[in-house]
């Protein structure tokens, strides 16, 4: 099978459901879907993924032999038939000893992400146990705090190396928000001496987890790459990210810590999210004034990553790529993206010098083009000359995004023409062409904040839905900490305000606002740390 499945779910789709589920329009697993609309609305990371990872729990629950015993009553009883909800659950209530039906609605009838943290305390005999508290999304009652069975995984630093040492299991009941864990007296010795303390080790529950440096914080940033399981380490990488998010991380130490692992990791498909989220790190969550340095020292851990990676491997492309987005904001990539730039028109054949084995090639020589386009390194005539020198659907759209990414106001001028205006843009040109128009200097695109909200309601009105959400979400102005907080900036102001006065406007464009306004007040929330941790010199 697909080794790398459940590494896969775990640090992408359940951080698709992650992040919706903080969002102000989440919902209950099981919701009331009276119209398409709805459908539309709800069917999303919450039904899908989380909908996934609460069904594994419920194996975990009841155990895994109950549950296939039940699976196969269920669908041996109701063959040919139409069934809800409630026939499988009075299935497993037949063979499991759990309470299924408070399960069902601790877990599918509310809504939010808990939060879990364990904290090492000290028996009144001197022995070393675990707390574990689950902290409940705002509105869901205490009594129906949710209920995990659970894996807390121990590691111990040796010779700058994450060893497993152990295991423990934590049963969390139904409405018992904080379980002291019952040890034994060799686990009580593990857990004392453990270095790294890991919740949800084998991801059988859905929780947000934030590492404490009581938990081996520092370890897990420095050694994470070392530890062998790949899920284990996904899931510190999941933590990292989510405290990054939260304003709970300072992004320069996430950033350079994925510029320690880069070279290290065996994963492609870790590799791939670790380097994104670095991406994001710096340029959403890190305030503008500290970028650059960032940016730079990623550029150069991911080259060196890249000169040790194993010829025509998944690791040498996802390096490539990575190496090409980076050079877009550090003058350090700027000979790299000059030299796979002739692969756009097809100038040079052959294998790229500093990828031994991988050709030249159209895709990346357009995602190099669009860097140099940022940097204001390649003129609009060589654009031109590079689309029309060998035509196709990949030079369109790496040709709407560069000209749109252009640093000059007429590219912003006519990107924003062409995505508000042309109805007749399709979905790729129109997302590549408002990325474009996202990129440069803040003050390019500050004159267009009192128009995009002017928009919002004939755009919806005159696209589909999919369309009029590319559009808006692709113009949502962005926000700098320079401006003001997530109180005062006049962005976060002007969409409140825009709120308040269309109580009348579609519930999904309100809904989508509402998605947008969270994720501005989120951004600003983890500028304003970082740039506290800076000052504090604790972002090092």
């Amino acid at each position: 099978g697909y080794k790398d499945a459940w590494v896969t779910f775990a640090n992408s789709r359940k951080a698709w459901a992650y992040r919706q589920d903080q969002l102000p329009t989440t919902h209950p697993i099981v919701a009331d879907i009276p119209h398409l609309e709805a459908a539309r609305q709800n069917f999303d990371g919450i039904t899908y993924a989380k909908g996934a990872s609460a069904l594994k729990q419920l194996v975990a629950y009841v155990g895994f032999d109950q549950f296939i015993q039940a699976a196969r009553v269920y669908f041996k009883r109701f063959e040919w038939g139409n069934t809800t909800l409630d026939d499988f659950l009075g299935v497993l209530d037949e063979v499991s000893d759990r309470d299924v039906r408070t399960w069902a609605e601790a877990w599918l009838q509310t809504s939010g992400l808990s939060e879990l943290s364990c904290e090492r305390v000290a028996g009144v005999d001197g022995s070393v146990q675990l707390m574990v508290r689950q902290q409940l999304p705002v509105g869901v009652p205490a009594e129906l705090g949710r209920p995990h069975l659970l894996k807390i995984a121990l590691f111990a630093s040796e010779g700058g190396r994450l060893v497993p040492t152990g295991v423990v299991s934590a049963d969390i009941p139904v409405g018992q928000n904080e379980v002291l864990v019952e040890l034994a007296e060799q686990e009580q010795a593990l857990v004392a001496a453990a270095d790294v303390v890991l919740l949800n080790a084998e991801d059988l529950t859905y929780a947000k987890v934030a590492l404490a440096e009581a938990d081996g914080l520092e370890f897990a940033l420095s050694q994470v790459s070392s530890v062998e399981d790949a899920l284990s380490r996904g899931l510190l990488w999941g933590s990292l990210w989510n405290m990054v998010r939260d304003g709970k991380l300072a992004s320069r130490r996430f950033v350079l810590a994925v510029g320690q692992a880069a070279a290290a990791e065996p994963s492609a498909t870790l590799l791939s999210n670790i380097v994104d989220q670095a991406q994001a790190a710096i340029s959403l969550y890190t305030p503008a004034g500290a970028r650059g340095d960032l940016w730079d020292a990623l550029y150069a851990a991911l080259s060196e990553a890249l000169a040790g990676a194993k010829e025509g491997s998944d690791e040498q492309l996802i390096l490539v790529r990575a190496l090409l987005s980076v050079s877009a904001h550090s003058q350090l990539g700027l000979e790299f993206a000059q030299d796979l730039a002739r692969g756009a028109s097809g100038q040079v054949e052959g294998f790229i010098s500093d990828a031994p084995g991988m050709s030249y090639n159209q895709t990346l020589g357009w995602k190099a083009l669009g860097a140099l386009a940022v940097q204001e390194a390649v003129t609009r005539q060589e654009l031109d000359e590079a689309r029309d020198f060998r035509p196709s659907a990949t030079a369109e759209r790496g040709y709407a995004f560069a000209t749109a990414a252009l640093p000059v106001a007429a590219a912003k001028q006519a990107a924003w023409n062409l995505v508000t205006e042309d109805m007749g843009l399709s979905n790729e040109l129109l997302s590549a062409t408002a990325a474009g128009f996202q990129h440069g200097p803040q003050e390019l695109r500050t004159g267009y904040r009192d128009a995009f909200f002017e928009l919002l309601a004939p755009t919806w009105a005159a696209r589909t839905g999919g369309m009029a959400t590319r559009v808006i979400r692709g113009l949502y102005p962005a926000v700098e900490l320079a401006e003001g907080s997530a109180e005062t900036h006049p962005v976060v102001r002007a969409t409140e305000r825009w709120l308040a006065e269309q109580a009348d406007a579609p519930t999904a464009l309100v809904r989508l606002v509402r998605e947008l306004l969270d994720d501005a007040v989120r951004i600003l929330t983890a500028q304003a740390y970082n740039a506290s941790a800076a000052e504090q010199g604790a972002g090092n």
